[in-house]
């Protein structure tokens, strides 16, 4: 087992987002980490989302001198693209992963994901399952609450959903014919490619 989690966000008073790379968020993030995963060194620890403000070699500088007090052991990111991962490197910061979104319909990155394989880096692919879509257990009437930011995700938009659920029931076809589950085939399909290390697969409860 691996434990990894990750930074760059932050919560104001209202309990809204926004992202926070700064170097005091970093430590109270790595601090509150350790905390509540009760480990006292962070495997792998990634940069969620750049904040667009704070300097880079400050970023670095934090996560370096966090590594060399033994509070974390490799560094990774997510959702950053092949410039900036260069940019990172260059100035001497080893990324030992991308963790970026995958599936058989988003597959937009797949350049990134074959730079990070070129380099030598793990892709951790997140959002396989197309946020539930190819679990089968939704159709062209399927409604989401105000909450679910599904209802607004261009997998499940109405322009989209039509060709969507043709791939969905390719997967239920491949189901019966494995005996596994279309999520089952949805996922295999995605880390049987070499250069995928690892898939995030969305879990609501412990059945």
């Amino acid at each position: 087992v691996i434990i990894a989690t990750k930074f760059g966000v932050n919560w104001d008073a209202n309990g809204r987002t926004y992202k926070d790379c700064s170097s005091r968020r970093i430590r109270e993030a790595i601090e509150g980490s350790l905390r509540r995963l009760a480990v006292d060194c962070i495997p792998l620890y990634q940069i969620h989302w750049y904040d667009g403000v704070t300097p880079l070699h400050d970023i670095i500088e934090t996560l370096d001198k966090s590594r060399q007090e033994g509070k974390i052991q490799h560094i990774g990111c997510t959702n950053l693209s092949i410039e900036f991962i260069r940019q990172l490197v260059s100035m001497g910061c080893r990324l030992e992963t991308l963790q970026v979104e995958y599936n058989l319909l988003q597959r937009e990155h797949e350049n990134t994901i074959r730079h990070c394989e070129e380099a030598g880096m793990g892709v951790i692919v997140y959002s396989v399952l197309a946020r539930g879509l190819f679990s089968g257990k939704y159709d062209t009437g399927c409604k989401f609450g105000k909450d679910d930011t599904r209802g607004q995700d261009k997998v499940f938009s109405i322009d989209a959903l039509h060709n969507n659920l043709a791939l969905v029931q390719v997967l239920q076809k491949l189901a019966v014919k494995y005996v596994k589950t279309p999520s089952q085939i949805a996922i295999q399909l995605a880390i049987q490619k070499s250069h995928i290390s690892s898939a995030i697969v969305g879990i609501k409860n412990a059945d």
